[in-house]
């Protein structure tokens, strides 16, 4: 993932400046894009299994349960040091605020940034004793006794660590919690379940694993969408769409309107198809694809998303069943949307009645406007018209 930012405009409690909007901005590594800012309302891509990097998973959420994340930042401006607490709410940046640095506040984190640990001990965080760390501080907010990535073996605590596949044992050199994890690694390893005094770490540790585990398939751009939450998956699919409708575009640039040759039209329609197998025409969860689009910058996607919702509100769209058989083919040569200002709907109930002969056939039609007009060029392609291109009409 590329380094971005969160971005807020925050009152520092040092110097008091807010005059930039902007003052606060934390690094994050979760979006693809460099430089990419989250901001109050974004959403965020934030779960156990796409944000270990910058951060120390401390607490399980609960199911619905506001994600509390905490992270060290700097006034822009004094260069005061902050402790900012980011709220994420069903995928969303809700809120970001300056907090002090007591134990209610860290109670109630599930991420915290490797400094929260550094500000006490020089120990690994995944090594640390998050429950001996809340408590030093004042407040007196209830603690749990150990992290998900800490678990009791025989009155001991062995630390757990984190890879692409889950939880792993991490084996220290001291005696004797060194032997005590070597038992639980082996047990955890082989998947042997015969050593009774290790039956509830290995619970706690299947426990973490069914937190890590993931689907290998996309949970929101698909035909049978699971959440409105995308996930790894889903980010690698965009990518690969935003790819393939990049080679298009360049392609398109590069072929006569009206001339196009048919492996570009067959490229196309392929294209086509892949997007409706990712559900970016369905109804269901069009509003979270909408958003994710907007997240992940898959701005030459997200131009065919809005085509179609174009299409959709001329009542142009096709079925539920195959959002591409509608009267008019959202095959567009050169994809633009319908320029602001005029009325595509008027022109789609005016034009396309007479938009009709043999495959092959093309040409265009021009919808006046005020003092200026839209030529529309069109071409008969699978039994519809197709879309070519928009040229917006000088006075």
């Amino acid at each position: 993932m590329a380094q971005g930012y969160f971005v807020a405009p925050m009152t520092c409690p040092y110097c008091g400046d807010n005059s930039d909007g902007s003052n606060l901005r934390l690094s994050h590594h979760l979006l693809a894009t460099h430089g990419a800012t989250i901001g109050v309302g974004d959403r965020v891509p934030v779960s156990p299994h796409i944000l270990p990097r910058d951060f120390v998973w401390v607490r399980r959420a609960e199911p619905d349960e506001a994600l509390h994340l905490l992270k060290d930042g700097a006034c822009r401006a004094c260069g005061s040091e902050l402790w900012v607490e980011l709220v994420v709410e069903a995928g969303i940046l809700a809120r970001v605020d300056i907090v002090a640095f007591e134990r209610d506040v860290l109670a109630r984190q599930h991420w915290v940034t490797d400094e929260v640990w550094t500000r006490f001990t020089f120990d690994p965080p995944a090594h640390g004793r998050w429950a001996a760390l809340v408590r030093s501080l004042p407040g007196d907010a209830d603690v749990p006794e150990l992290s998900p990535l800490e678990v009791a073996v025989d009155g001991a605590v062995v630390d757990l660590d984190t890879a692409e596949s889950g939880p792993v044992v991490v084996v220290p050199d001291d005696e004797p919690r060194r032997a005590l994890a070597s038992r639980l690694q082996a047990a955890w390893q082989s998947g042997r379940e015969d050593d009774p005094a290790l039956a509830p770490a290995l619970e706690h540790l299947r426990a973490v694993q069914r937190a890590w585990d993931v689907p290998d398939h996309p949970v929101l751009f698909s035909r049978a969408p699971t959440s409105d939450t995308p996930h790894p998956a889903d980010e690698a699919l965009l990518n690969a769409l935003e790819a393939e409708a990049e080679r298009l575009d360049a392609a398109d640039a590069a072929a006569e309107v009206g001339a196009e040759p048919s492996a570009l039209l067959e490229m196309r329609r392929a294209f086509l198809v892949r997007l409706k197998g990712a559900g970016l025409f369905d109804d269901e969860r069009r509003e979270a694809r909408g958003r994710a689009l907007a997240t992940y910058f898959a701005s030459r996607v997200r131009t065919w998303f809005l085509a179609y919702e174009q299409l959709r509100a001329w009542g142009l769209a096709g079925s539920a069943a195959d959002p591409l058989d509608g009267p008019v083919s959202i095959d567009y040569a050169r994809l633009q949307l319908w320029p602001k200002g005029a009325d595509g709907g008027a022109w789609a109930a005016r034009a396309t009645p007479l938009l009709d002969g043999e495959d092959g056939d093309q040409g265009f039609v021009v919808e006046h406007a005020g003092g200026g007009g839209v030529r529309a060029w069109w071409r008969r392609d699978a039994g519809r018209p197709a879309l070519l291109a928009l040229e917006r009409l000088a006075r």
